[in-house]
């Protein structure tokens, strides 16, 4: 099994979901016989939301770097970042270090290429909801992206940097969420990106059904971890998968 470096702590709460969902991937691909073989690497988040105010995206990657370098020194074959909002970063480390990244756009790529989803609706944070790069990575691929219109944009950003990235998942969070996802249901997306790591925690379905007109259908709601471990454990196992590309 080939080791895996994760740069994590953004949040440490998505990061212990990392954590557990990998081992029970590796422990069921190898029927109990095996856990994860990994080197985490737990930045403060305190640090990087500092850096981020700042607007120095040189100063932000150099922290990322720092860590990269790290989980690579470490013995580390490959690295990812447990974050949709700074997994923007992976491509620009990969090419200073030398260093494969698993990326978490392919993955959530491949996942709706493979559903055959044309149309897909994207939340998170407020940044992830209205930095026009995060939607092109995916229009790259030809999918349609429809972000939240107000207000449920700034009440989704709000419940991310607010609440979940502390580790609060509040029911009437989950409702003013759920309020969002119906939203998009009614602008014809065939799925929603739970487009931030800790959104997957807070809204426990991955099927959501949307009224239409006198009736109604379902939806996928992709999350992020899911995907995401599902590609790097299939990197551990696979020696010829390709994983890093953006």
């Amino acid at each position: 099994m080939r080791r895996l470096g994760i740069i994590g702590g953004v949040s440490w709460h998505s990061t212990l979901a990392y954590y557990a969902s990998l081992n029970s991937g590796v422990e069921k691909a190898t029927k109990g016989r095996n856990c994860v073989s990994l080197v985490l690497s737990s930045m403060n988040l305190g640090e990087i939301l500092r850096g981020q105010k700042k607007k120095s995206h040189e100063a932000l990657l150099d922290l990322f770097v720092q860590e990269g370098r790290r989980l690579k020194s470490a013995g580390c074959d490959a690295f990812l970042i447990a974050s949709h909002t700074y997994s923007m970063l992976g491509s620009a480390i990969e090419k200073e270090l030398d260093f494969q990244h698993i990326s978490l756009f392919s993955a959530v790529e491949r996942h709706l290429i493979q559903s055959n989803v044309n149309r897909m609706g994207l939340i998170g944070s407020l940044h992830t909801m209205t930095d026009d790069s995060f939607a092109e990575l995916y229009e790259c691929s030809g999918l349609t992206v429809v972000r939240p219109e107000e207000p449920h944009l700034n009440r989704v950003a709000g419940i991310v940097f607010r609440e979940l990235i502390r580790g609060l998942f509040r029911t009437e969070s989950r409702h003013r969420v759920r309020d969002c996802l119906n939203h998009l249901g009614s602008r014809g997306v065939d799925a929603i990106v739970l487009g931030c790591t800790e959104l997957g925690l807070l809204i426990p379905e991955r099927e959501w059904v949307v009224p239409c007109g006198a009736g109604e259908r379902k939806i996928s709601l992709i999350d992020l971890i899911e995907v995401h471990v599902e590609q790097a454990i299939r990197w551990m196992f696979e020696p010829n998968q390709d994983s890093h590309t953006e």
